[in-house]
């Protein structure tokens, strides 16, 4: 109580200070206008006068540097202190969530490929009773391809996991190809990504006769951000979030047969719903057709697209 009120006093007594001295101030500056203009005696005023506003200014800042100055120096600590305090708590509740077991989370690309990686292998590997699907869904129009981060050895990793399931016209009867089948939807924003898509038909599933994929690619008007199921094993889906920039921003992973089977039927309505005119690649092959017509439609879209922002 007793520092209130001392703080309250010299606040006060500044105050007063400053007005007596800005009083001074105008009073020196009139005069010494009104000497210039009058011709009297009065030269040494004007000089006098600036000395004193400077010095009110000097006064000023010095008196007023706690208010001036520490406010604004206590606000950049606040912010810092609450962003920190935001990081810690992000962190802790990713590991609340990883340790209650149905709940995994990958911040950035690679932490979402090596969570992908894990979950395929772990649904491969188990020993199943009847087919299995194994489900993948791009849909923001951003490919991986676009995302210049470094996921180099995590996409490898993958690929390696995924083609371990991949059943080949020489596979074995007891091949894991035989119990899974994959199929795949990438949406498509820009002809760029409907080429990489082909490169990479023709590079991973065409060159060596793939016969248990599919993969249909729907057209998308502009890349755009989404958050949807991006990997549906027999056991766990894998949420991922991704905008205009690129996919894999940052992965959320549910384990469990209710979300597997929840997460399956809404993977299956949005299958069908795609028309078959846009499945690029099955058993039969790279149905080149489809990606002729696709590139065509994002071509006009694109073109559409330039001449809408150049009006």
């Amino acid at each position: 109580m007793a520092a209130a009120e001392t703080s309250s006093f010299i606040s006060t007594r500044r105050r007063r200070i400053t007005i007596i001295v800005g009083i001074i101030t105008v009073v020196a500056i009139v005069f010494g206008f009104a000497g210039d203009y009058l011709g009297l005696p009065w030269k040494g005023l004007r000089p006098a006068a600036e000395l004193l506003l400077l010095a009110e200014l000097v006064g000023l800042v010095v008196l007023e540097r706690h208010q001036l100055f520490e406010p604004v120096h206590e606000l950049a600590t606040g912010i810092d202190t609450r962003v920190a305090d935001m990081s810690a708590t992000l962190h802790q509740l990713s590991e609340r969530l990883n340790s209650l077991g149905q709940v995994s989370v990958a911040m950035g690309a690679r932490e979402s490929f090596q969570l992908r990686t894990r979950l395929v292998r772990e649904a491969t590997t188990r020993e199943q009773e009847t087919p299995q699907i194994l489900r993948s869904a791009l849909l923001s129009g951003a490919m991986v391809t676009q995302d210049t981060r470094d996921l180099g050895d995590e996409q490898r990793a993958f690929l390696n996991i995924v083609s371990e399931s991949f059943l080949l016209p020489d596979s074995p009867r007891n091949s894991k190809g035989h119990r899974w089948s994959i199929r795949l939807i990438f949406a498509c924003a820009t002809t760029e990504a409907i080429d990489q898509i082909a490169e990479s038909i023709q590079t991973i599933f065409e060159k060596s006769a793939v016969l248990n994929v599919e993969i249909k690619v729907p057209v998308k008007g502009s890349p755009e951000r989404s958050l949807s199921p991006n990997m549906i094993t027999d056991r766990a889906v894998f949420l991922v979030y991704s905008d205009e920039g690129g996919p894999f921003r940052w992965g959320l992973a549910l384990h469990g047969h209710q979300y597997a089977g929840l997460f399956a039927q809404w993977f299956d309505d949005l299958w069908f719903s795609i028309p078959e005119n846009c499945l690029v690649y099955s058993r039969s092959g790279l149905n080149q057709k489809a990606i002729d017509r696709i590139r065509k439609e994002l071509s006009a879209l694109e073109v559409s697209g330039g001449a809408r922002r150049i009006a």
